[in-house]
């Protein structure tokens, strides 16, 4: 129900795994305070996503570029090993920085009936602003395409979420002064390599405890894997998908599809993110057209 509720608020499918959750967390705020506070744009500004830090090290990853792309074992990997492969058989860096905060590459969406083509302007003009603004420096311009992309839907998502639930959150990292300021500080000052946003740690000293300035990065995470093959509605959603509106009539390979959704269910997560994609498009067509036919037929009936 809530994943329909969350559906309808973003008034187009859900894009972000944890949407619903964000949902949930505003509606048992709400009766308890009055305005939420959220880091979003911290990683952005501050350099914090792990999925940077390879950025690093643009040579290292030039040399490791013609490795990868033979090696033919990638499905053997996993965790971030595995994302740091699928990134460096694109092609060039340039590839791994317009597409860092993406799940799923164009490469792998050979589940259509015909080859994805197209091209991806507005990333493109990002990634050309953010080379003339950072010219050799790919983690920074990846920092500042995640600004204008990734971050936007972001912001877009968190609105929504909180607003469904009629309560305000306000997103203090980013105060334009404080991004600003980020934004014009060279790298060896803003980005450490022994440790995810240093100066957010430096800035904060000793008012909060060790433990919790020294620990790990841990995002918001949720194992949609797990819910789809242990909880009955969604499992049932999974083994459908290939039946379900829009994707039926989609421009889909149906026994690739059907495919993708046997080898979920049986325990293997490499497509993982598209089945979920899928299954957020047919929720979110389920819930927006049966709720505008049910409004048409209440008015039909009243006229």
């Amino acid at each position: 129900q809530r994943l329909q509720q969350a559906s309808w608020l973003n008034d187009e499918p859900l894009a972000h795994g944890n949407d619903l959750h964000l949902l949930a967390i505003s509606e048992y705020a709400k009766p308890k305070v009055t305005v939420l506070l959220s880091g979003e744009g911290a990683d952005e500004t501050l350099g914090g996503y792990v999925r940077y830090r390879p950025l690093q090290f643009p040579l290292a990853l030039r040399m490791a570029r013609p490795a990868f792309a033979m090696f033919n074992g990638a499905e053997r990997l996993s965790g971030r090993a595995k994302k740091l492969a699928r990134f460096l058989t694109m092609g060039t860096i340039d590839r791994f920085v317009l597409f860092n905060s993406c799940e799923v590459l164009p490469s792998e969406l050979d589940f259509f009936a015909s080859p994805v083509k197209g091209n991806f302007s507005f990333r493109e003009k990002m990634l050309a602003e953010a080379q003339a603004a950072y010219p050799g420096d790919p983690l920074r311009q990846a920092m500042y395409n995640d600004q204008h992309t990734f971050l936007c839907s972001i912001l877009d998502r968190n609105d929504r979420m909180t607003m469904g639930a009629s309560i305000e959150c306000r997103v203090p990292f980013l105060d334009y002064r404080l991004v600003e300021g980020l934004a014009a500080m060279p790298t060896k000052t803003l980005i450490s390599r022994k440790q995810s946003k240093h100066l957010l740690r430096e800035a904060i000293g000793e008012r909060l405890p060790e433990a919790i300035r020294t620990h790990r990065k841990w995002g918001f995470a949720v194992p949609w894997s797990r819910y789809f093959r242990e909880t009955p509605e969604l499992r049932n959603l999974v083994e459908q998908l290939p039946t379900l509106d829009p994707l039926r009539d989609g421009p889909f390979a149906r026994p690739k599809l059907q495919s993708l959704s046997k080898e979920l269910l049986a325990g293997d997560d490499q497509y993982a993110a598209i089945v979920r994609q899928l299954v957020m498009i047919a929720v979110w067509h389920q819930t927006y057209f049966s709720s505008v036919k049910e409004k048409a037929h209440s008015t039909i009936a009243v006229r």
